[in-house]
């Protein structure tokens, strides 16, 4: 599908620093001493208790690493990251670039990094405002459409990959929502480890973050009803989105519910999506 999005309220991090690697490595939920230079990794910046307090992807270069956040108040996420620094030689500056996602390879003299924003992997561009022109003009001459931020909804919603702001916030904790590209369990520790661990090995959360297929619209905040019991609800309808076929949505559902594989909204059904 040769569409590709500017992800206009996404932020672009700097971290440098003598440190670097040992401070992100105890702050984020991915095991930064193993990824590979040049290419996007998912991960969550949470709170001691496993909350969420910033989910991004995370690209290693020489010197340094960049954070692409989803989108979150800069001087909140900038106070959250550093909260645990003391002497440590670690800095932070937010770059004037804007960032896009493609979600097939083109040719283009601009670098390309690998990461998985949708269902299938795709590339992210990082670009000054002097490239940007240049990189619409390459994408535009190899057929590539501009999507618009509806057909992105839908896209993610479908592709079971849900974003800060929209699907998350600070009263999620990391296993509510599909957390398996994102957390790293063989790293060591980091804050909201204790919690993640507990959720995953000796437990379970109490809802969980599920792509649903409708037959009509919904509304964010409608509820959500299972076929056990219809006289209480299982979960509600947190994100919605719509191309000219299909309505999809994001619902959180008690986790005793999970595992259905259809559910009920007033007199329509909602069928659980295989992202």
């Amino acid at each position: 599908m040769k569409v590709f999005f500017e992800l206009v309220n996404h932020n672009i991090y700097s971290v440098s620093g003598a440190e670097v690697e040992r401070y992100l490595q105890g702050r984020l939920t991915q095991n930064i001493k193993e990824i590979k230079a040049q290419q996007a990794y998912g991960a969550m910046l949470l709170t001691p208790q496993g909350k969420i307090l910033a989910k991004m992807h995370v690209i290693k270069e020489q010197g340094r690493f960049l954070l692409l956040v989803d989108p979150c108040n800069n001087e909140d996420f900038l106070k959250d990251l550093l909260r645990f620094k003391v002497a440590d030689d670690v800095s932070v500056s937010k770059l004037d670039s804007s960032l896009f996602t493609a979600l097939e390879d083109f040719q283009s003299t601009l670098i390309k990094i690998p990461s998985k924003r949708f269902k299938e992997s795709g590339f992210d561009i990082i670009v000054t405002e002097n490239e940007k022109a240049n990189l619409l003009k390459e994408l535009d001459s190899q057929g590539f459409k501009l999507g618009t931020e509806q057909e992105r909804d839908f896209l993610r919603i479908s592709s079971n990959q849900p974003e800060y702001g929209k699907d998350i916030n600070q009263s999620i904790t990391a296993t509510e929502v599909p957390f398996q590209d994102y957390i790293s369990f063989n790293k060591g520790c980091y804050a909201g480890q204790e919690v993640v661990e507990m959720s995953t090995a000796r437990g379970r959360p109490n809802r969980q973050l599920l792509s649903l297929s409708c037959e009509r619209p919904l509304e964010k905040g409608d509820e959500i009803f299972s076929s056990k019991d219809l006289s209480k609800a299982c979960g509600f309808i947190q994100a919605v989105a719509t191309n000219e076929k299909q309505t999809i949505a994001f619902a959180y559902i008690k986790t005793s519910y999970a595992e259905q594989y259809e559910f009920f909204h007033k007199d329509q059904t909602l069928s659980k999506i295989n992202a």
